[in-house]
C-alpha cells in the first residue's frame, strides 16, 4: 500500500515565525506553492496558506490591493507568527494515501505537513500529490508518482 512517505515533497520551502509576511507573498507569487509550513529548528510550529495571505491583505476581495504600497509595507512589517495557523493538522509518513485523502477532504485542507514522532517536518503532501497518485494507480497500477521538484529553491533575502 502506498504511504504518504512515497508521495510527499521532501524539499519543502518553509518560513520562520520572524519572517515578514511579504516573504510568504513573494514565494507564493514566484513558485507553484500554496502552503508554507512555519518551522523553528526544523520543528513544525504553524502554517501559512496563500488563502491566509490573501485574506490578510484584503486581496481576496479586491485584487488591486495586493500591489498597493501601503499593503506591501504592512506585509513587510507583519510577522508570519501573526498570520500563521498554529493548530495544524499533520500526518505521519506511515499514513496511507487513503488516510491522507480522507483527512484533507474532511478538514477542507489543501495540504498536510508530514511530521515525525519528534515533531520535525519531514515533508508535505498536497491535493495535487494525491490526484497524481490516483491517476497513476488508474494508469499503471499502484506505482507512486513523485511530484516534479521545484526547480528554483527559494533563499532568504
Amino acid at each position: 500500500m502506498t504511504t504518504v512517505a512515497d508521495l510527499m515533497t521532501r524539499d519543502v520551502v518553509t518560513l520562520s515565525e520572524e519572517d515578514g509576511l511579504s516573504r510568504a507573498m513573494k514565494i507564493f507569487s514566484e513558485l507553484p506553492i500554496r502552503h508554507l509550513p512555519v518551522t523553528s529548528d526544523g520543528t513544525l510550529v504553524g502554517m501559512v496558506s496563500h488563502r491566509d495571505a490573501l485574506a490578510w491583505s484584503g486581496s481576496a476581495i479586491d485584487p488591486s490591493r495586493f500591489a498597493d504600497q501601503r499593503i506591501a509595507k504592512e506585509a513587510h512589517d507583519t510577522f508570519v507568527a501573526e498570520v500563521m495557523i498554529t493548530d495544524v493538522v499533520t500526518v505521519p509518513p506511515s499514513a496511507t494515501v487513503v488516510e491522507a485523502a480522507r483527512t484533507l477532504l474532511e478538514g477542507g485542507f489543501g495540504a498536510l505537513p508530514v511530521v515525525g514522532a519528534d515533531g520535525k517536518l519531514l515533508g508535505i503532501v498536497s491535493e495535487s500529490d494525491l490526484l497524481r497518485q490516483l491517476i497513476s494507480d488508474e494508469l499503471t497500477g499502484d506505482q507512486p508518482v513523485h511530484a516534479p521538484p521545484v526547480s528554483r529553491p527559494y533563499e532568504k533575502e
